[in-house]
Formats: C-alpha cells, structure tokens, sequence
C-alpha cells in the first residue's frame, strides 16, 4: 500500500532516517498488523486509546520497546533494541517519559503564569483567602535587598514553579500518554488541576509581590528625590 499525497508530506523525521524505518512506518499506518521483521529480529504492536505499543522479546521476555502515535505518527521511548533493528543513528534523538515529564512541567510553568496574570475568575472561584496578611517590615527588607542587588522594577514579580513529584503530581505512565495525546490541551489541564490545588497561595504571592514592586518604586523616587535636592542645595552654595 502506497502512502497518500497528504501522508508523504506528513512522513516523520525518524521515518526517513533509519535504513528500515520507512517500511516500519507502513507497518504502523496500517495499525501494526501481523509482525514487522528486520535483521532477524520481530515486532509486534498492540493498540489501545491512539497508540500502537511496540514489542520485541529479549531472551524468552516480551518487552515494550517503543510508543507510536497513531494521530501525530511520533515514536517515543524508543530502545537501543529498536534503534539498532530499524538502523537509527547513535545520535537520533527520540522523547523519553523523562525528557517529556520535564518538557510538560515547563510548560505548565508557563500556563501558570498566564492563567494567574490573565484569568483572575479561575482564582476567584477558589475557596479561602486571596489577600494575604502582610508584614510591613518583611515588604521592606525584601524591597531593599532587591534595591542593593541592582535589579528593576518590572524583574520584580512573582514566578509560579512546578515540579512532578509523588509529594506533588506524580508523573505517572497514565499521565504520560494523556501528554503525549493531548499535547496542550493536556498541559493546560494540569494547570488548572494545580491552580484548584495551590492557587489560594499563588494569588497571594503575587499581591506580596506587587506590594514589594511597589515599596521598591517608592525607595527608588525617595532615593532620586534626595539626590536632586542635594544637587540642587549644591548649586545654591556655589
């Protein structure tokens, strides 16, 4: 079976790369039917919710060996088994669940930050306290050290971090594949999903923030103020 027009243009880095990945790639579209062999070694697909879970047998063992996206046609979790039966190069770089879990937590960074400076109802809807108690001295220490450090104003806010972690939002097998399927769309439900949990403490930070930017603001027109009325008295002693 010949790829479509469409499906040629569509053909995957990894596709063209390795000396047998062409023909693995045909083998995928048409769902991984019966089994792939190249270099006296099988595979075998099983499909379930969008992917194709490739597997080879090591010895008298069936293991997964890599994950095809049956919509995006990406190849994941590809194993030294795979690399060498479909001739990849050594330096052909495919995502990992470790390379992905980091990738996604930065990016659910990114919609944190968004979603606290561009969707305020999602933290209104939260229950407990968004106006934090504020420590006069704490907002003053923290303007002064920034002041003494060199810093500007608009460096002064506050950066949402994520992590995944079992204390946290373990990054597990499940979640991966939601990711790897949903792409976006998966980490903006992750960004939620932390903001129902931790968005109380967000908001917060934030007006800490803004109140630190501000003592800040008025640290530095005291500062400028004292030295044009000093310059000024200087002129006048002339």
């Amino acid at each position: 079976m010949k790829p479509a027009q469409e499906d040629k243009e569509r053909l995957p880095e990894w596709a063209a790369c390795g000396q047998t990945g062409r023909a693995c790639f045909e083998w995928l579209r048409e769902n991984g039917d019966s089994v792939f062999c190249a270099k006296g070694k099988e595979l075998r697909a099983y499909g379930k919710d969008g992917f194709l879970f490739l597997y080879g047998r090591k010895g008298k063992q069936s293991r997964l060996y890599a994950i095809f996206n049956i919509r995006t046609y990406e190849l994941t979790d590809v194993s030294l088994f795979l690399s060498e039966m479909l001739g990849f190069p050594q330096d052909f770089a495919f995502r990992s669940k470790k390379s992905e879990e980091q990738r996604v937590a930065g990016q659910v960074e990114a919609w944190l930050s968004y979603y606290l400076e561009n969707c305020p109802d999602l933290f209104y809807a939260l229950k407990g306290r968004l106006i934090p108690l504020i420590d006069r001295k704490f907002i003053e220490s923290q303007a002064a050290q920034f002041l003494a450090s060199g810093v500007k104003a608009e460096e002064i806010h506050y950066i949402p971090e994520f992590h995944f972690g079992e204390d946290t939002q373990p990054f597990t097998p499940q979640l991966y594949l939601f990711c790897l399927k949903y792409g976006e769309r998966a980490e903006q439900a992750i960004a939620r999903q932390w903001i129902r949990r931790n968005g109380v403490e967000m908001y917060q930070q934030k007006i800490i923030f803004g109140c630190i930017r501000n003592e800040f603001d008025d640290m530095v027109n005291s500062a400028k103020h004292r030295m044009r009325t000093k310059r000024l008295q200087g002129q006048k002693n002339q």
